[in-house]
């Protein structure tokens, strides 16, 4: 009888092996002093500036799930991503993470106010929200500020025969093609 416990016995000891662990914390926390997460992470970590969470990954990412039930109620996941070991490449962006569609990217190396947007340029009109690229004092709507030729190219694609496109100015054709 013995002799049959042990091979039973042997194997059970040789099949144990410690299962990774996740500690589920209920309720309400707080942490006093700065946070560090993700896998590269380590117990003498340093924050620089002022940096008070960390995520720690050599594929960065944070997820918004939405865990919404109510019908009609919005669904969607959304993902902030920065760089991709796979590609190579340097960027940040929003993606859509229920359809894998990346919604905003600024890749590393970008010039300074690439994307800006303002909240009030002048206090007697009321025009918030203006866009600049290229500037960071957008005056109006919309302002491109380029060193070079070609500050605007609208192009649409998709259509036989090739894409055809014009830049106008309220009722006035400046450009066509």
């Amino acid at each position: 009888m013995s002799n049959r416990l042990f091979p039973a016995t042997a194997a059970l000891l040789l099949m144990a092996t410690t299962a990774p662990a996740q500690t589920v914390l209920p309720g309400d926390h707080s942490v006093d002093g700065n946070l560090c997460a993700g896998p590269d992470c380590s117990n003498t970590e340093i924050f620089p500036g002022s940096a008070d969470i960390m995520l720690k990954s050599f594929d960065t990412r944070l997820l918004f799930e939405d865990t919404s039930t109510a019908v009609g109620a919005p669904t969607t996941d959304w993902e902030l991503r920065a760089n991709d070991a796979g590609s190579g490449f340097d960027y940040f962006a929003i993606r859509n993470a229920d359809t894998g569609t990346q919604i905003f990217r600024l890749d590393d190396g970008a010039p300074a106010n690439s994307l800006y947007v303002d909240v009030d340029v002048d206090v007697d009109v009321d025009v918030d929200g203006n866009v600049g690229l290229g500037t960071s004092l957008p005056t109006a709507r919309l302002k491109v500020l380029t060193s070079t030729d070609r500050g605007i190219e609208i192009e649409r694609v998709g259509l036989a025969g090739g894409g055809r496109g014009a830049l106008k100015c309220e009722s006035t054709v400046l450009v066509t093609s």
